[in-house]
């Protein structure tokens, strides 16, 4: 569990450098695709680069490892059982909040698959369109697109154009990985934020 515990704070060390360079330096850059690539690859550098560790070798005289290896093993002996507790603890509290993510965004997405199964397929649009009032506005969701019923034709074309544009580039796929950035760094304000730049960049 320590060694978790390491991984998650050295991932939310990295998309933490990567959120602050990307706000101080390229959130009103106009060039979306190289910001795209820059904000999906801070996803995947916080994943990957945490798992490399770079060891090196500290020498010390036998006299110096003698004089505290003593005191240091008794430490680890006394609080060893009260270390398993709030490691078992913890554990558990950001198993809790991953879950607890996940089922949030599992509960958004599972109503616009199912009215998906039900979607119109001969919309003359290559995706399937959604037209329901359940929702608070348009968006795109993998294939689908909702559109409310309640906009007009015309409205409703420039909507279903603008949609098309994210289906086209995947910009789904980048959703996805930011949705498991948040749920596995949930505790890490940054990590929402860093959500938001990526909605945005889309837009």
């Amino acid at each position: 569990m320590e060694t978790a515990a390491l991984y998650l704070l050295r991932s939310s060390v990295w998309i933490t450098g990567f959120a602050l360079v990307y706000l101080l330096f390229l959130r009103n850059e106009r060039f979306f695709l190289l910001n795209r690539i820059y904000l999906v690859t801070g996803i995947l550098a916080s994943v990957i680069l945490p798992l490399v560790t770079v060891r090196y070798v500290v020498e010390a005289s036998a006299l110096e490892a003698g004089a505290t290896t003593g005191p240091v093993t008794a430490a680890l002996h006394v609080d060893g059982n009260w270390q398993n507790i709030m490691s078992v603890a913890l554990f558990s509290l950001w198993l809790a909040g991953a879950v607890a993510v996940i089922v949030r965004y599992v509960t958004q997405v599972m109503p616009v698959l199912r009215d998906a199964a039900g979607a119109d397929r001969s919309s003359g649009y290559p995706v399937r369109v959604i037209r329901s009032d359940e929702y608070p506005g348009s968006f795109s969701l993998f294939s689908f697109v909702v559109v409310s019923p309640s906009v007009s034709e015309t409205e409703a074309r420039e909507i279903m154009n603008h949609e098309l544009v994210h289906i086209r580039q995947m910009h789904w796929f980048d959703l996805v990985l930011s949705s498991v950035l948040c749920a596995v760094q949930w505790f890490n304000p940054l990590a929402w934020i860093y959500s938001r730049f990526i909605r945005q960049n889309h837009e």
